[in-house]
């Protein structure tokens, strides 16, 4: 009797070990480095910048940070998770780069107030989000830019792809980060540029009055 008491605590022991999971790791994405901060510089931008909506292809709309096995094969992170969903943290940080890269307000159009004197407005679609733990990570974006009326002044698809120096979930996260500012900094290119253009624009519209 005492034997098989013996054993079968063994295997309640044995049991509980196999039960025991990981704890559960939350990431976020990281803006980039902040050129205004880093050159302390005062200068201001008369750009006012919303951001609509993103949209993710749905296999991106989870918790679990997504991971690609092979062209067929996805794999999810059961113990690497998203803290916020994706779509908050990619607007969120998408804006902070663009702020620190146009020295420029720029805001979510999910925001409760919306500010005055808004110049453009941005719209994203991710066509792929994901990459290989330890060695790449991949973003697709279709974007455009607009005028506060929505009409359209350009549109253009991106694509981007980034080391991943690291071989856990943290690398890779802080990976698409690096791809995403990347990003950033080809809307602000874009933005730069149509505003250089509209410039004149402006300018002979005051005189002719």
């Amino acid at each position: 009797m005492k034997s098989i008491l013996a054993t079968l605590a063994l295997v309640t022991v044995a049991l509980s070990g196999c039960a025991t999971t990981e704890p559960t790791r939350f990431y976020l994405l990281s803006a980039g480095a902040n050129p205004a901060l880093e050159a302390n510089s005062p200068k201001k931008s008369d750009l006012t910048v919303v951001i609509d909506p993103i949209r993710l292809p749905e296999y991106l709309n989870r918790s679990q940070i997504v991971t690609r096995v092979s062209d067929n094969e996805l794999q999810l992170g059961q113990q690497d998770r998203w803290a916020e969903s994706l779509e908050r943290t990619f607007t969120r940080i998408l804006a902070q780069n663009l702020e620190g890269l146009l020295f420029c307000r720029c805001v979510s159009a999910l925001a409760p107030r919306l500010p005055p004197g808004i110049t453009h407005r941005v719209e994203v679609d991710v066509i792929r989000m994901d990459g290989i733990l330890g060695q790449k990570v991949f973003l697709d974006i279709r974007w455009s830019v607009s005028t506060p009326e929505k009409k359209l002044l350009l549109s253009r698809k991106s694509s981007f792809v980034e080391l991943v120096k690291g071989s856990g979930y943290e690398a890779f996260v802080r990976a698409q980060s690096a791809a995403l500012f990347d990003f950033s900094r080809e809307v602000a290119k874009a933005i730069l540029e149509l505003q250089s253009m509209e410039a004149p624009d402006r300018k002979e519209t005051v005189r002719s009055r």
